[in-house]
């Protein structure tokens, strides 16, 4: 626990301002000495070794550690995403951390820090939740058609640790839950998934009935670098116009898909509410409704805020292919510094160089 709680905290180091400068020719070698990888690819290591003697041995396995709800929630819940298609989906996912991190009770206040009161002494956190995070997306690496969340999906698990936006992972116990009437006093993380489930959906998703076996060599383990890096600046001003891609589609009218890919429905644009006045209903209810696009528009022609790279003027009305389906741009565009921006878009404007919202 304590080694985790160092090694993290090092790698987290490495990347907080003045922690170590771009031209630092040992970065590299910074990060290994945190041994993190390594960390992981061992949890890795342990979890593919439970599958092989569940699945191809045919055999039963006895998964044990000191506590019960750390390395045991870890490996188990792994093994089962290697062997069982089912919780490489979004509902499945969802599903394996309400069963093996929730309810077998994974101290998250203790693990995840956040009961402020504590004694510093009796410091007990551990990033043994987001180990996991990390390790299901080194495996999604290695099978980007086999998981049918994207890696958005586990940014939003990610940060939700230690954010304190949604319920799900507070406490201690799901005692301690219960008794503090969380879920009727606070948001599901699930929540934002499940109904707005095209935005954490991987486009490229192929069902595949049957086990996956992850390479956990060193050679295979990467830096998970759009968590680390997500709040660097310098990071985020390379990644600006994904950044505006991804804001203009999350807050527009789109069509979605539930799986088939060839099926498209249109869907209106939630509005937005603040998530302390959202009334959020049991995850298990979510769980339990299937996911479908919303109310379709009756002509059938959405219109879309849309960024596109392009150089010249283009026709008004343009079929654009994203990933989480076909949409039809009827707003004017406007070419603005090699960028083509529909409406509601604010820019500088090549004609007079001065600020305006388009």
């Amino acid at each position: 626990m304590y080694r985790m709680q160092s090694s993290f905290m090092g790698l987290m180091k490495l990347f907080l301002p003045g922690g170590v400068e771009d031209t630092d020719r040992t970065w590299l070698s910074s990060v290994e000495s945190t041994r993190w990888l390594d960390h992981v690819r061992l949890v890795l290591d342990g979890a593919l070794k439970i599958a092989r003697v569940l699945e191809l041995e045919g055999a039963s396995a006895l998964v044990h550690c000191s506590d019960g709800w750390d390395r045991t929630a870890q490996l188990c819940a792994l093994a089962q995403l290697i062997i069982d298609p089912y919780y490489r989906t979004i509902r499945g996912f969802a599903t394996l951390v309400e069963k093996d991190w929730l309810a077998f009770g994974h101290k998250y206040a203790e693990r995840c820090g956040s009961d402020r009161n504590r004694d510093p002494q009796r410091n007990k956190s551990s990033p043994i939740m987001f180990q996991f995070i990390d390790a299901v997306w080194q495996m999604q690496r290695q099978y980007p058609r086999s998981f049918e969340f994207n890696e958005r999906f586990l940014l939003h698990l990610a940060n939700a640790l230690t954010s304190g936006l949604y319920g799900t992972f507070m406490y201690d116990s799901r005692l301690q839950r219960d008794v503090n009437e969380v879920k009727y006093n606070s948001v599901s993380v699930w929540t934002p998934v499940l109904m707005k489930p095209e935005l954490y959906s991987n486009s490229n998703y192929e069902m595949h009935d049957g086990p996956i076996w992850p390479w956990v060599s060193c050679k295979m383990m990467r830096l998970w670098e759009n968590y680390f890096f997500q709040w660097h600046p310098k990071f985020y001003k390379c990644q600006w116009a994904c950044s505006l891609v991804y804001h203009g589609l999350s807050s527009s009218r789109g069509s979605t898909s539930n799986g088939d890919k060839d099926r498209e429905n249109a869907q209106q644009q939630t509005p937005h509410r603040d998530a302390s006045h959202v009334k959020d209903p049991p995850a298990l209810d979510l769980l339990a409704t299937p996911i479908t696009s919303s109310i379709a528009e009756e002509n059938g022609d959405l219109d879309v805020p849309i960024i596109s790279l392009s150089s010249e003027d283009e026709d008004s009305s343009k079929r654009v292919r994203t990933a989480s389906g076909t949409y039809t741009q009827k707003a004017p565009k406007r070419n603005i510094f090699g960028l083509t921006r529909g409406s509601r878009q604010r820019a500088q404007s090549e004609e007079n160089g001065s600020q305006e919202v388009c």
